[in-house]
């Protein structure tokens, strides 16, 4: 399990337990930090769920 950050916006993007992708535009740039062994044990119940349906929306799982 890895946790992905997105430095420019400077906030959380998600959790993943595999490969990630992003869609950018021609030319386009994005900076990430990958962090490995990250988990939701980190998140409290009501993060972990609004997590989950970002993840949702995302990666359309």
């Amino acid at each position: 399990m890895i946790a992905e950050r997105d430095l420019w916006q400077r906030k959380d993007v998600g959790v993943a337990d595999g490969s990630l992708s992003r869609s950018l535009p021609a030319h386009g740039s994005a900076l990430f930090r990958v962090t490995p062994g990250v988990g939701f044990l980190l998140l409290g119940e009501d993060q972990q769920s609004e997590f989950e349906t970002s993840m949702r929306r995302l990666y359309g799982h």
